[in-house]
Formats: structure tokens, sequence, C-alpha cells
């Protein structure tokens, strides 16, 4: 017996078809959409159901008699202002409903256990200066300005930092793709990063696209909008000059003071070095991109304004250089030393310990991190020797 089928809208198929460009999908189903859009073949709630689990569009959006309009309340905290923002990845739209399913989770968890909630987030009061902020930041953190003599590589020093803002109660996740899909890519210059308020279980994304460098100061960064109280979304790319919200300008002078303190870089500067090597040699010492030292030159009256413009499209031109080179080499790594660098520690710490007092289903916590039984558990042996 044949299954039911249903009528699906031609303008509804055009919608979804617009919102799979980006997807890995097979010229099969490809085809049966424009069938179906063309009113040749009518599917199945099965084939439906298929077409939906392909494309990574909500089953009900079939169904409707008008495409829908998806608006995330992101958009709202966007760095740079961008008409394409309008219409955001399914790829962003579905990682920003994990991280809050994973934040109400954890925000539930904790007030059960009777935690507190936490009294530096939203903190900060007008009018900010960039050098109190980064004053107080360092210590709650415990954190001196010579931080960066303690690490000895920027990969280092992300996990140095990232250490710091977990014991501080901050959630801290890194991966490039939607969940465990490799087909289903963060696309860099959609956004670097983003940040969920909450006075319990604040929480900074970071997009792993990003180099080593630029993640670092994106952590820095949406650790300082985190102190404000403000969602965000970070979606400035460091060669870029485009105007950013005023907001954005302390989050960036707060990131770039912490990263590179003005009493320590002013000790470093060397007038009379050849510039552009300077730059490179000091970026190598504070662990940080050659855009956060060509800015902090600039800020701190070290360098004139086209002298900093001149000097960042020659960076950038080095970098698009790298990136190609890059293509041709193939990643790899340990798929558990991958979880347990995309999974914030102290989640998964008490999220193991509800699984284990039966307060949370092994379905729910499977559900939460991406993992199945077997890997659930071996991530958590991956993660029990973290130190706290």
């Amino acid at each position: 017996m044949a299954g039911l089928e249903v009528t699906v809208r031609p303008n509804v198929i055009d919608w979804i078809m617009q919102h799979i460009r980006d997807e890995h999908i097979d010229n099969k189903l490809l085809e049966r959409l424009q069938s179906w859009r063309d009113g040749r073949k009518k599917p199945t709630l099965k084939q439906l159901e298929d077409a939906s689990k392909k494309t990574h569009i909500p089953f009900g959006y079939f169904l409707l008699k008008t495409p829908p309009v998806e608006k995330i309340s992101m958009a709202n905290y966007r760095t740079i202002d961008s008409t394409s923002f309008h219409d955001p990845s399914r790829n962003l739209i579905d990682i920003i409903d994990q991280m809050e399913l994973i934040q109400d989770w954890m925000k539930e968890y904790l007030q059960n256990e009777g935690m507190e909630p936490l009294n530096f987030v939203g903190s900060l009061t007008k009018p900010y200066d960039e050098t109190d902020i980064a004053r107080r930041i360092r210590h709650a953190l415990d954190v001196s300005s010579l931080w960066y003599k303690e690490v000895n590589n920027v990969q280092n020093a992300f996990s140095w930092w990232r250490h710091r803002l977990m014991m501080q109660g901050i959630m801290v996740f890194v991966t490039g793709i939607v969940g465990n899909n490799t087909h289903r890519k963060l696309n860099l210059r959609e956004f670097r990063g983003f940040t969920l308020i909450d006075n319990y279980a604040p929480l900074i994304f970071i997009n792993s696209a990003d180099t080593y460098t630029g993640r670092l100061f994106t952590l820095l960064h949406e650790n300082v909008h985190i102190w404000l109280g403000e969602n965000n979304l970070f979606n400035r790319l460091d060669w870029q000059n485009k105007p950013v919200r005023p907001t954005e300008t302390i989050c960036n002078a707060v990131a770039a003071e912490l990263l590179v303190p003005e009493k320590e870089f002013l000790k470093l500067w060397e007038p009379s070095c050849d510039l552009k090597n300077h730059i490179e040699d000091l970026a190598n010492v504070f662990h940080c991109s050659k855009f956060v030292i060509t800015r902090r030159a600039l800020d701190l009256g070290k360098i004139e304004k086209d002298t900093y413009t001149n000097i960042v499209h020659y960076f950038y031109r080095k970098f698009q250089q790298l990136e190609t080179e890059k293509k041709d080499k193939k990643s790899g790594g340990s798929y558990y030393q991958t979880q347990k660098f995309k999974l914030d520690t102290r989640f998964m710490e008490a999220l193991h310990a509800s699984v284990n007092e039966g307060k949370t289903q092994c379905t729910d916590a499977y559900k939460l991190t991406g993992l199945n039984r077997k890997t659930f558990t071996n991530v958590w042996k991956k993660m029990g020797d973290e130190v706290w």
C-alpha cells in the first residue's frame, strides 16, 4: 500500500531549496524536490521525513502554506550590521539552538545544586573605561599582566585563558561544525563566535574555523560581553575596516589590553626596527595576531593611520596566501581529543554527575552533547584528568 501523499506549496519548496545551497545534497533529492515544486509528483510523509533529515530543514516547514520567516535574537547583537544576516544560515541557527539547550540545562542544574548567580555578569556600568575593565577582569581571573610568559604558544595560551574563564563559571564550547556532521561546516565569514548571557551559566561559543590567534581574541572579546551583560554575535574579521557598535569598540580595546598590556607593549616596542618584522616578533611574544599588535601600535600612538592601513593590507595578503596553501592539506587528529576540546569540561562534569545520580536521562545527555553511549563515556574519561 502506497504511503499517504500530502500537498506541498511551490513557494515553500522554493524557500527550502534556497536554504540548502550550502549543504551536501545528492541530485536525487534535488530532482525530487523539483518534482514536488512543479506539481509532477506529491511526496509521502516518509519522503518528507527523509527530505527533512537530509536538508536539516524542520519537518513542519514542508507543510506550511507560506515560507517561514526565521529570525534569531542574536541578530540584534551582531558586531557589524549586515543585510545578509537577515537570512542566517541553517548551520548558525542550529548551533545557537544547541548552545541554548545546553545553557538551559546547566542553569537548571546549578540552581538545583543551590549555586548562587555569578556577580560579575552585567556588573560593568557606564561610563566604560577599558583599562579599568581589564584590571577588574585580571583581578577576578587572578591573571598577571605578564601572563604571556606562562605559556609557550598560542594553542596553550587559548587553553590557559579558557581554563581561567571556566573556573570563574563561564562555559566555553569550540567547534567548526554542527553536531558531529563534518559536512555542516560553520562559515567564519558569517560569525567568529557568540555569547549567550545568563547569571548562572554564561556561555561563549568559538568558531574553530578561525585561526588560533583569532580564537583567542574572540574568547577574550566575548568575555567582556559577559561582564557587560550583553549577548553578542561576533562577525567582524581582523582585517575588516567596517564601523562597529560602540560596545564593540570597548570589547575590542579590553581584549587587546588583556592580551597585550600597554605597559608591557611599550617596554618592548622598538621604533628603530623594521616595522613588519617587529610586529611579527611581538605577535609571537604575546601569542596573538599581527593585526592585534598593529592595532595596539596605532592606538598607543606608535604608528599613523595610513601606516596602519598599509600594514593590515600587507598581513591580510600573507594570510590569504597561507589559507590557499592550507586548502591542499588534510587535517586529522584523535576523535576523542577533538571532542574533549570541543566540549566544556565543567558542563561535562555536571552532566556526567547528573546522569550517574539518575537526575538526567542518558538519551538527554546524548542529545545535548551529540554523543552516544560509548563515546559519551570515553569522552568523559578523557576529560577526567582535567586539573581544577
